[in-house]
């Protein structure tokens, strides 16, 4: 795993006047190592002293602690419904087959089905019954270090380093404002940090707009604080997003440029910034910190892996999403079938559509964001469908036309993988856990040729119901009225 820092570089400024700020993912993520490491990690953290917190970390950690607190000790409950479901849906799944397949209840078909219900229930039985186990267990470790679902460790250190940092009590209201202004200006421009989450919307609990503007906050705090202790600063950041990294090839310590201009502005060219994810941390300083060797290997190793799961997605990603819309043909065909039925084309609508063929299916698209919490990978995607199929359009009064139409349609849809974190190769670790269809929507109909039959049409033969007079063919608006009043129904 390459690594941003030679491990002597970050040792020497250890040894100097230093402070060490973790973003507010890095406490959250804490909560998904094993009980053990999170002791060791945190009593490691208490012991230094060298930790200073933000206001803003303190307000997102209290936010969401509860919650990824919870799902980390529940966690083999969920492993447990999931993989029951699975089983279960497999199980009414294949009774289906039977049924459909054995209408003469021939027995030995009967009796095969019957031993493979009773082998899919004890399964069930098994799975439940050694998940539960694993669930106490996990739970009663959990407790044994002092991590419940009111309160553990973690949180109890960083309320008494709260009320221990006189220095961290955040911003005015008015100081807040100047910087939500000054945040519209560098998002738009796309200058970091947190021009990412532009789109982030405002904490229900608060009219103060904070989540959008939580990273910069955040880097303001830290500008203040070397403004008025200039000391070299180790941030901890296990964002992977661009809006706090700059590219490896452009940076070789991947400090935005503009960053690092602002962070020795604000130190007098006094100090000096250092920005590393957590296991790079952990891995040059962690037995400096006595930070066990056991509780480096899980860290470094669990990291080597989500390293490894990001890198095969961010390389795939296309390949990936392209191979998944295109075996989902035949839920594309049917919302093609569902969108097109009524859909307005050659002065009539569509009342009949078949033979659907989809003839390319391009991505526009695409996005992932790996939880490594609950180990899925969840990807977003926008994709254009491209169709050809045939259709019946009504024009009113009994007249119609037919013909091969070419249809094209934006897609938006969502994957979930599992990732299996027991898998030697990224290629083999992943498994589709969830689909959806979020938006389907038909944006061009080409219908060039048709057969139309004026014999149909005569003269004067319909009267409008709106203004009452006659229309031929050539006056027809497609739904009963004539050209001059269909626009209004």
């Amino acid at each position: 795993m390459g690594y941003i820092y030679n491990k002597n570089d970050l040792i020497k400024v250890l040894n100097s006047d230093l402070v060490i700020i973790m973003d507010t993912n890095v406490w959250l993520d804490l909560y998904s190592l094993s009980p053990e490491t999170i002791s060791d990690v945190m009593e490691a953290i208490d012991n230094s002293n060298l930790f200073w917190m933000p206001h803003q970390v303190f307000i997102e950690f209290q936010r969401k602690v509860k919650e990824v607190r919870e799902r980390n000790i529940k966690r083999y409950n969920s492993l447990k419904d999931e993989v029951c479901k699975v089983i279960s849906d497999a199980n009414n799944e294949i009774t289906s087959l039977f049924n459909t397949h054995n209408k003469h209840k021939l027995s030995d078909v009967t009796t095969l089905h019957k031993e493979l219900q009773n082998h899919l229930n004890e399964e069930i039985k098994n799975v439940k019954q050694r998940l539960k186990q694993m669930q106490m267990d996990h739970e009663k470790e959990m407790i044994s270090n002092s991590i419940n679902l009111d309160e553990d460790f973690i949180e109890k250190y960083i309320d008494n380093l709260k009320k221990e940092l006189s220095d961290s009590n955040g911003f005015s209201v008015m100081q807040l404002l100047e910087i939500y202004e000054e945040g519209e200006k560098r998002y738009k421009y796309k200058i970091p940090p947190g021009f990412t989450d532009h789109k982030k919307d405002s904490d229900d609990s608060s009219e103060i707009p904070e989540r959008k503007y939580g990273d910069l906050i955040i880097w303001k705090e830290l500008l203040n604080y070397v403004k008025k202790r200039p000391v070299n600063v180790i941030f901890v950041n296990n964002e992977r997003k661009s809006d706090w990294w700059a590219p490896e090839n452009v940076k070789k310590n991947r400090i935005p440029s503009v960053l690092e201009q602002e962070f020795q502005l604000a130190s007098s060219n006094q100090a000096s910034l250092f920005m590393v994810p957590f296991h790079e941390l952990v891995h040059h300083l962690g037995e400096e910190l006595h930070i066990s060797k056991n509780s480096i290997l899980e860290i470094t190793e669990r990291i080597a892996f989500i390293s490894d799961i990001n890198k095969y997605f961010k390389d795939n990603l296309r390949k990936l999403t392209e191979e998944f819309a295109e075996s989902m043909s035949e839920t594309l065909t049917n919302e093609i079938s569902s969108n097109a039925y009524g859909e307005s084309v050659a002065g009539g609508n569509i009342d009949d559509i078949d033979d659907i063929e989809i003839s390319d299916i391009k991505i526009l698209n695409n996005e992932f964001e790996f939880d490594t919490t609950d180990f899925e990978v969840s990807v977003v995607f926008q994709a254009e469908i491209t169709a050809n199929a045939n259709i019946s359009v009504y024009w009113g009064k009994g007249s119609s036309t037919s013909g091969q139409v070419q249809l094209k349609a934006i897609y938006d849809g969502g994957i979930v993988y599992t990732i299996d974190y027991t898998a030697t190769e990224p290629s083999k670790s992943h498994t589709i856990f969830d689909q959806d269809v979020t938006s389907f929507k038909i944006t061009k109909i080409i219908f060039d040729e048709y057969d139309f039959d004026e014999s149909d049409y005569s003269e004067g033969e319909h009267t409008c119901p709106d203004c009452g007079s006659q229309y031929s063919y050539e006056d027809d608006g497609g739904n009963g009225f004539c050209s001059n009043c269909a626009w209004n129904h």
